[in-house]
C-alpha cells in the first residue's frame, strides 16, 4: 500500500509544516541560549580549527591510499605504489591518534564511534595486503583461468588425442575401404568444429580478462554454443555410423571418449560463462569494490559524522555571537512571519502551476507507454509547462517514427530496401503452412551475381553497390503476383514464387535471369552481369525453409560449375563433397609435375613509392575447374597431408625466383605465406636454411607471413618454431592482423618483425571512421612495439595518402599492381614509374 507521503505534493506539505514547527521552536529557544553561548564561543573556535585540520589530514591520507592502490592495480610491478600506500596508511593512523587525544574531541564526540577508527583502519590495511597478494597471482585474480587450467584442459587434451587417432585411422582406410570416406569426412568436420570452438573460447577468455571488447562477449558465447551444437550433431552422426559398423575399430573405441570429453568441456565452459557473467569474474576488483571501498566509505562516514558534530558546534557558536538578544529576537519573529507567508503562497502557486500540470503530463506518458490514444495534455499555464508539453509531443512523434524505422530495417536490406533473409524466411514459413492445407507447390529461387567480386576488386565496392541497386530494381519490375523478392547475401537475391511447380518455376526464373543479364551502364563503364540461378520446389526438394534455401543454393552452385543460367535442384547432382575429394589426387599430381604457379604482388614504401619487395601468391589453373582459389588448395592440402610438400614447393619456387632477380640487380624481399600445420613442424627451419644456401639467397631477403590465428593454435610450440626461424635471420610477419583471435601479450612475446593489417580494414578506411580508427590504433601499437607495418588492399590514392598521414611503412594493393607472374612483373618494373630499393 502506497504511503500518502510518496507524492511530491504531500512531501512539500509535510516540509512546510515541519519548517513552521522548527521556526517556532527556534524562536522560543533563541531567547535563552543567546546570552549563555557568547562566553564559550571564542575558545571553541580555536579548538575546532585544530581538529578540523587533523580531520583534513586524515582525509588526504585516505585519498592518497586509495589513489596509490588504484595505481598499483594498473601497474602491479611498480613497487612505488605499494610503498606510497603503506606510507599513507601510517600517516592516517598518526593523525587519527592525535585527533582522538584532543581534549575538544574527548568532550564533544562521545555520541559518535570515532574510537573504532583505528580498528577499521587496521581492517583496511589487511584488505589492501590481501588485494596485493591476489593481484600478483593470476589464478587468484581470475577464477575462470583456474577452472580452464584445472578442469577443462584434461578434457580438451582427451578429445584432441581421440579425434587425431580416429582421423589417422580413417585416412589409412580411405584406399582400402572407400566406404570409410563418409566417416573420414564427418571426423574432419568434427575436428573443425572442435578447433573453432576451442579457438573461440580462447578469444572469449582473452576478451573477458583483457577487456578488449566487452560488448562482443554475448556474441562470442553464442558462437561457442552454436559450434558445440554442430559438434554434437556430428558426434550423433558418428554414433549412427558406428551402429552401421562403418567406423574403424579404434574410432569406435574412442567414440564415447569424444562424446564425454566434449560434453565435460562444454560444462566447464558453462561454468566459465557463469563466472564471467557474474560479478565475481575478477577477484581483485571484488576486493577493491566489495571490501576496500566500503571500508574507506565507512572511515569517510565516521569523519563526515565527526564533521557534522563540528559544524553543529560552529552553528551554536555563531548563534552565541549575536549582537543583542532583543534585536535578534525581533528579527527572527519578522523572518518567521515572512517565511510562513512565503510558504503558504509558494504551496498554492506550486499546486496550480507545477503539481497539477506535472501530474497530467505523467498520466499522458503512462497512456502513451501503454499504447492508448486517450492522451490528455494539461492546459499551458507557464513557459515550463509549455516546454514539457512540446517536448512530450516531439518525443511521441520521434519514438513512433524510430519504432517504424527499426521494424522496417530489421526486415529489409540496408542497400536495396528489399526484404532480407529474415522476412523471406517468415513468408516461407507461412507459405509452408498454407501449402500443406491447399496441397499446392511453391518455388524458392536464389539468383547469384557471379562476377560481383571482380567488379568490387577492379572498380571498387561503390560501383558494386550501384550494380546491386540496378539489378534489384530490375527484379522488382519483373516479379509477378504474390512473389516475394529479397536480398539475402552480399551478391544474392531470392524469390519466393507461390503456386509454381518445376515447369512454371523454370520459365519464371528464365524471365528474371534474362532481365538481369542485360548490360548495366554505370557512368562510362559498361558491366555485363553474370547471373546463376538455382531453384528448389516445395515439397519435392524439402519441407522446411532451411532445406529449401540450402538446396536452391546447391542448384545455383551447380549452375555455376556447369556454366548454366538456371538449374533445378537434383539430388543426384549434389556431389560437391565427392568432387572436392577428387581434387586431392590432382593437387598431388600438380605438385609433382610442377604445374602450380607463383604470382608476385609488389610491396612499396608508402612515402617514397620505392619497390622494396613482393608477396609470393600461389595460383593453380585446373584443367576442369579452372582457377582454384589458394585458400581451397591449402585447405585440401592440409586435410590430405600434402601441406608439407606444398609448403616446401612454394618456398623453393619463391626463393629460386628471388635468386634470379638478385642476379639481375633487383634487390627485392620476397614474402612467403606459411600454413598452420607448417608451424607445428620443427624441421621446417632446417629445410628453409637448406634452400637459402642452395640458391645463395640471404635470409634478409625473405619474410615469412603467418596469420594471427595460426600463431595462437599452439602458442608454446609455435613460439619455438618461430624462434628457430628468427635465428636463421628471416623476418616474421603477422598476417591478417586485426581479424584473428590473438592475445596482445602473446604478440609481444613472439619474435615478430612486422604486422600486416588485413585489407578488410584498409579498403573502406577513407569512408568508414571505425576502420580508420582501427588502422590508426594498429599502426600505433606496432610502432610502440618496434614493429614495421604493412597495409594490404590499397585501391586508390586517397587510401595511400591517408596511410602516409598515419605513418604506415609499407603498402600493397591493386592501386600499385595486381599479382603478376615473373615475366609480367619484370615488364611492370620496366614500364612503371616506380623506384627500386638499393
Amino acid at each position: 500500500m502506497l504511503s500518502p507521503f510518496d507524492s511530491l505534493r504531500s512531501r512539500h506539505l509535510l516540509a512546510t509544516v515541519m519548517l513552521a514547527v522548527f521556526v517556532l521552536a527556534a524562536l522560543y529557544m533563541a531567547h535563552y541560549t543567546v546570552q549563555q553561548s557568547k562566553h564559550t564561543a571564542s575558545s571553541n573556535i580555536t579548538n575546532r580549527s585544530e581538529v578540523l585540520q587533523l580531520s583534513r589530514l586524515v582525509r588526504e591520507s585516505l585519498l592518497n591510499t586509495y589513489s596509490s592502490m588504484q595505481g598499483f592495480l594498473l601497474e602491479p610491478n611498480e613497487s612505488v605504489f605499494i610503498e606510497e600506500t603503506g606510507s599513507s596508511l601510517q600517516k592516517a593512523e598518526q593523525y587519527v591518534n592525535q585527533l582522538l587525544g584532543h581534549e575538544w574531541v574527548i568532550d564533544n564526540t562521545k555520541e559518535i564511534h570515532l574510537k573504532f577508527f583505528p580498528h577499521y583502519l587496521n581492517d583496511l590495511s589487511q584488505s589492501i595486503d590481501f588485494l596485493v597478494k591476489t593481484r600478483m597471482d593470476p589464478f587468484q585474480q581470475f577464477p575462470s583461468l583456474a577452472l580452464s587450467n584445472r578442469e577443462m584442459r584434461p578434457y580438451r587434451n582427451s578429445f584432441n588425442n581421440a579425434i587425431s587417432l580416429s582421423i589417422l585411422e580413417a585416412e589409412s582406410e580411405l584406399t582400402s575401404a572407400p566406404e570409410s570416406a563418409e566417416a573420414y569426412r564427418v571426423l574432419v568436420e568434427t575436428r573443425n568444429f572442435w578447433t573453432q570452438m576451442v579457438s573461440n573460447y580462447r578469444l572469449y577468455i582473452a576478451n573477458r580478462l583483457g577487456s578488449f571488447n566487452e560488448q562482443a562477449l554475448p556474441s562470442q558465447e553464442k558462437s561457442i554454443t552454436t559450434l558445440y551444437s554442430g559438434l554434437t550433431d556430428n558426434l550423433k552422426k558418428l554414433v549412427h555410423l558406428d551402429q552401421q559398423s562403418k567406423l574403424g575399430f579404434e574410432t569406435s573405441g574412442v567414440l564415447h571418449q569424444l562424446i564425454d570429453s566434449s560434453k565435460a568441456w562444454y560444462l566447464g565452459f558453462e561454468e566459465t560463462k557463469k563466472i564471467h557473467n557474474s560479478g565475481n569474474w575478477r577477484t581483485d576488483k571484488n576486493i577493491l569494490m566489495g571490501e576496500i571501498e566500503p571500508q574507506i566509505h565507512l572511515l569517510w562516514d565516521l569523519l563526515h559524522e565527526f564533521d557534522k558534530v563540528v559544524e553543529a558546534a560552529a552553528v551554536r557558536d555563531i548563534n552565541l555571537l549575536s549582537v543583542t538578544a532583543n534585536r535578534q529576537e525581533n528579527l527572527l519573529w519578522g523572518i518567521a512571519v515572512g517565511v510562513f507567508a512565503l510558504l503558504i503562497f509558494g504551496f498554492i502557486y506550486s499546486e496550480r502551476v507545477i503539481f497539477n500540470p506535472i501530474a497530467k503530463i505523467a498520466s499522458a506518458l503512462r497512456a502513451e507507454a501503454a499504447g492508448r490514444d486517450d492522451v490528455i495534455l494539461p492546459s499551458v499555464s507557464s513557459r515550463e509547462t509549455r516546454d514539457l508539453v512540446e517536448a512530450f509531443t516531439d518525443m511521441k512523434m520521434q519514438v513512433r517514427s524510430r519504432q517504424h524505422a527499426l521494424e522496417h530495417n530489421s526486415l529489409h536490406d540496408e542497400l536495396t530496401g528489399l526484404p532480407n533473409r529474415t522476412l523471406i524466411f517468415e513468408r516461407m514459413h507461412q507459405s509452408i503452412i498454407s501449402s500443406k492445407k491447399s496441397n499446392t507447390p511453391f518455388a524458392v529461387m536464389i539468383l547469384n551475381v557471379n562476377n560481383l567480386k571482380e567488379v568490387n576488386d577492379t572498380l571498387g565496392h561503390h560501383v558494386g553497390d550501384k550494380l546491386l541497386l540496378e539489378l534489384g530494381t530490375r527484379l522488382e519490375k519483373n516479379v509477378i503476383g504474390s512473389s516475394t523478392l529479397a536480398k539475402i547475401g552480399g551478391n544474392e537475391f531470392a524469390v519466393l514464387a507461390l503456386g509454381m511447380d518445376k515447369e512454371l518455376a523454370l520459365s519464371y526464373a528464365a524471365i528474371l535471369t534474362n532481365s538481369l543479364k542485360k548490360d548495366v551502364l554505370l557512368g562510362e563503364i559498361d558491366i555485363h552481369p553474370e547471373i546463376r540461378t538455382g531453384i528448389a520446389i516445395y515439397p519435392t526438394h524439402g519441407i522446411d525453409k532451411n532445406t529449401l534455401i540450402q538446396r536452391a543454393d546447391i542448384a545455383m552452385l551447380l549452375a555455376k560449375q556447369q556454366h548454366q543460367s538456371v538449374m533445378v535442384y537434383n539430388e543426384h547432382d549434389d556431389k560437391f563433397s565427392i568432387s572436392r575429394l577428387g581434387l586431392l589426387a590432382d593437387i598431388k599430381t600438380a605438385i609433382n609435375d610442377n604445374t602450380l604457379e607463383m604470382h608476385y604482388q609488389p610491396k612499396l614504401d608508402i612515402v617514397s613509392e620505392t619497390v622494396i619487395g613482393v608477396e609470393a601468391l600461389l595460383r593453380w589453373k585446373h584443367k576442369e575447374h579452372g582457377w582454384v582459389q589458394a585458400s581451397e588448395i591449402v585447405s585440401i592440402a592440409e586435410q590430405s597431408g600434402l601441406i608439407d610438400s606444398l609448403t616446401k614447393w612454394t618456398f623453393k619456387e619463391a626463393v629460386k625466383q628471388c635468386a634470379q632477380w638478385n642476379s639481375l640487380g633487383l634487390n627485392l624481399n620476397v614474402a612467403i605465406n606459411l600454413s598452420v600445420q607448417t608451424l607445428h613442424d620443427e624441421s621446417i627451419a632446417d629445410y628453409i636454411q637448406q634452400i637459402l644456401r642452395a640458391y645463395t639467397v640471404s635470409p634478409k631477403h625473405v619474410t615469412l607471413e603467418i596469420t594471427e590465428s595460426a600463431m595462437m593454435t599452439n602458442p608454446t610450440k609455435v613460439s619455438n618454431v618461430l624462434r628457430q626461424l628468427n635465428n636463421i635471420g628471416v623476418s616474421i610477419s603477422a598476417d591478417d592482423f586485426g581479424t584473428g583471435f590473438s592475445s596482445l601479450s602473446y604478440l609481444k612475446k613472439l619474435p615478430v618483425n612486422e604486422i600486416k593489417i588485413d585489407k578488410s580494414f584498409i579498403m573502406d578506411m577513407t569512408r568508414n571512421t571505425t576502420d580508420k580508427t582501427i588502422v590508426k590504433s594498429a599502426i600505433g601499437l606496432a610502432h610502440n612495439l618496434g614493429l614495421k607495418v604493412v597495409a594490404e588492399g590499397i585501391e586508390d590514392i586517397h587510401t595511400q595518402e591517408e596511410l602516409q598521414k598515419l605513418s604506415c611503412d609499407v603498402g600493397q594493393g591493386y592501386y600499385f599492381s595486381k599479382p603478376l607472374n615473373s615475366e609480367a612483373f619484370l615488364k611492370w618494373i620496366k614500364h612503371t614509374p616506380v623506384k627500386m630499393s638499393v
